[in-house]
């Protein structure tokens, strides 16, 4: 990857969460839990590619969801979604419909990305996206492909690839939903890689440019 390159500020651009998040005492997980367990971990018990809930939230906004305005930018009742997170972690079946509220599915996407005992990114890449920022586009995309495809590994590749394959299905309804790559990018970077200890702007601007490269270049950054 690239050699050390000096990061730029920007006040000016705000990620929605801090990129830093405490490490808390690791319990024995249920054996059905999706929140705040490995991707490995999941696998491992849904033999299934990618987390079931990921998928049957994906499917629901995808179908119901897409012409929302606000979507993923708007919030939804805490204890809703902890009902929704306990629900899911017993094994239990959730069906979005009967909450009636659009929002809720697109909060679970985030909170289940923001739980990960890892970020998707890995904390490995934390630094090295920090340094790109910066850099013209090609070499930013050049540089981003590498990283994705020889960096990550394979199942957090494949369930990135879904999740930007989707939101850029929602960029494409963004006359309805208000919901462009810009916003998209702010929203989801924070969600898609934090810091282990004290927050860095560095990382908060950067890693908003590297999720809007993502979301621009998403046919060419994953094409397996």
């Amino acid at each position: 990857l690239l050699p050390r390159h000096d990061a730029r500020f920007s006040f000016g651009q705000q990620a929605t969460l801090p990129l830093h998040r405490s490490q808390h005492k690791i319990t024995k997980p249920q054996k059905n839990q999706q929140f705040g367990v490995s991707l490995n971990f999941i696998q491992q018990q849904s033999g299934q590619t990618l987390p079931p809930i990921v998928v049957q939230t994906v499917e629901y906004l995808r179908k119901h969801a897409l012409d929302t305005e606000g979507i993923f930018r708007r919030s939804a009742s805490a204890s809703v979604i902890k009902d929704v997170q306990n629900k899911i972690n017993a094994g239990d079946a959730v069906n979005y419909a009967e909450y009636d509220n659009k929002h809720i599915p697109a909060v679970i996407l985030k909170k289940f990305l923001r739980e990960l005992p890892e970020p998707i990114l890995t904390y490995d890449l934390a630094e090295p996206i920090t340094r790109l920022y910066g850099l013209k586009e090609d070499q930013l995309v050049s540089e981003a492909r590498q990283m994705v495809l020889e960096e990550l590994p394979e199942e957090n590749y494949q369930l990135l690839k879904y999740i930007i394959t989707f939101l850029g299905e929602v960029t494409e309804h963004s006359d309805k939903n208000k919901m462009g790559a810009d916003n998209l990018a702010l929203i989801f970077g924070p969600n898609l890689i934090w810091s282990k200890g004290q927050v860095s702007f560095n990382l908060i601007t950067a890693v908003n440019s590297f999720t809007l490269v993502l979301l621009n270049h998403r046919d060419e950054l994953f094409p397996r």
